[in-house]
């Protein structure tokens, strides 16, 4: 069973590494990995939301921190470690393949930019409906690029927006059942 799902994955892989890979688009799908990298741009737009979202936005930035916490200690320290799965240009055997963004050395599943684009993508798209386009199209650009550059596996990416969707939707879910009914709660006591 699992040798039928790997052959999915190198089916996949290699029809999308097949693809034309224009140097303007490589470049293109670097910049979005690069953004990505260490969860980079989803800290930086908490900041923004912190700074010009007042309270609200200061809560949405522990959100995401949060989320990027659970990710480094949940991904990169149990399920990486745990699996230790090579990355496609790590495979021996594999030909006719093209990679461009081979500097990382660690377990290629679950993809960490997967996890945390869209475990981020879905706090901010909650918390501000009106512009959850904005950072799903960011989130699906970052993930996607780990296999266009040939960083990772399909199903590396798949699994790791996965988890990254559920620890999202878990946070949203636990700030919601606990903190917002106590800002409630508190919100009715000063006013009596």
């Amino acid at each position: 069973m699992l040798d039928f799902f790997q052959q999915i994955d190198l089916s996949v892989f290699t029809f999308i590494n097949h693809w034309t890979h224009p140097t303007w688009l490589v470049d293109v799908a670097l910049f979005f990995t690069n953004l990505g990298t260490w969860g980079g741009i989803w800290i930086l737009i908490a900041l923004a939301i912190a700074i010009w979202g007042k309270k609200k936005g200061f809560r949405t930035f522990w959100l995401v921190i949060t989320a990027l916490i659970i990710d480094v200690a949940l991904n990169e320290y149990l399920i990486k470690l745990a699996v230790n799965r090579p990355r496609p240009y790590q495979t021996i055997g594999l030909t006719g393949l093209d990679f461009w963004d081979v500097k990382w050395v660690d377990s290629s599943f679950l993809s960490g930019h997967a996890f945390t684009a869209f475990a981020c993508a879905y706090i901010i798209g909650k918390r501000y409906p009106k512009h959850a386009w904005l950072v799903w199209v960011m989130g699906v650009l970052i993930a996607f690029s780990r296999i266009y550059l040939g960083a990772h596996w399909p199903s590396d990416v798949l699994l790791g927006a996965g988890l990254g969707l559920f620890v999202g939707w878990l946070i949203v879910f636990i700030e919601n059942k606990y903190f917002v009914k106590e800002d409630q709660l508190n919100k009715k006591s000063k006013k009596q």
